[in-house]
């Protein structure tokens, strides 16, 4: 079933805190918006791809071993195919400037 999605991802750089009024406060940030269609991956190898990029990303120092597949079973992996891609930042550049 493919499913009409929305994923953001946000890198939050600080706050400025508002020195006299509550509306001088700022925070400031990059962040990049996807919007698209998203499924279930089926294929097995396609799986396995995914969750081994995950491995290498959050455990570059070590393999593993297989999946267990009691765990394997009950674990998805979702495909987001990419139909719009938009991007916004505040890191107070204007701000200093005034």
């Amino acid at each position: 079933m493919i499913r009409r999605v929305c994923f953001e991802v946000d890198r939050p750089f600080g706050m400025e805190r508002a020195k006299e009024h509550p509306c001088e406060a700022c925070y400031h940030y990059q962040s990049v918006r996807i919007r698209g269609r998203a499924f279930l991956v089926e294929d097995h190898e396609e799986q396995m791809v995914a969750l081994n990029a995950l491995m290498r990303k959050y455990q570059p120092e070590a393999g593993c071993a297989e999946y267990r597949k009691d765990k394997f079973r009950i674990t998805g992996v979702v495909c987001i195919e990419n139909q719009e891609m938009t991007g916004k930042q505040d890191l107070g550049k204007e701000r200093a400037r005034l």
